[in-house]
């Protein structure tokens, strides 16, 4: 396999775990919905909680998966970054973090908006 195809597999593993969580939270909605009458914002959160669980576990993922390749690669001696854009590590990190803080941060709002609706009525 061509060196540029493997160092695809990481991002489709990342895409594959993010869309595993966000189909699961799509599950649990659907379920839920199926027995109660809940807030739209209730199938919201779940969305974006998985989502965020999603990104970080396909993040995670993604990273092992870099590593496994590069170390791979390294063994055989035919180490060869292919040629084209490429993100650091403390780029990916941060993408991550930011990425989860803001959807942590989306849930935790959707609940005060939850609660602020409750007081009102």
């Amino acid at each position: 396999m061509p060196v540029q195809q493997v160092f695809r597999i990481p991002r489709q593993s990342f895409v594959a775990d993010v869309a595993a969580w966000v189909l699961a939270g799509l599950v649990m909605v659907l379920i839920y919905y199926g027995f109660f009458t809940p807030y739209v914002s209730t199938g919201v959160k779940v969305l974006v909680g998985c989502a965020a669980f999603g990104l970080f576990s396909g993040m995670l993922s993604y990273l092992s998966t870099e590593r496994r390749i590069v170390k791979t690669l390294k063994a055989q001696g035919n180490f060869a970054i292919p040629a084209g854009r490429h993100l650091t590590v403390s780029k990916k990190i941060f993408i991550l973090i930011t990425s989860v803080v803001g959807m942590i941060t989306l849930a935790i709002l959707l609940m005060v908006l939850h609660d602020v609706y409750y007081l009102i009525g």
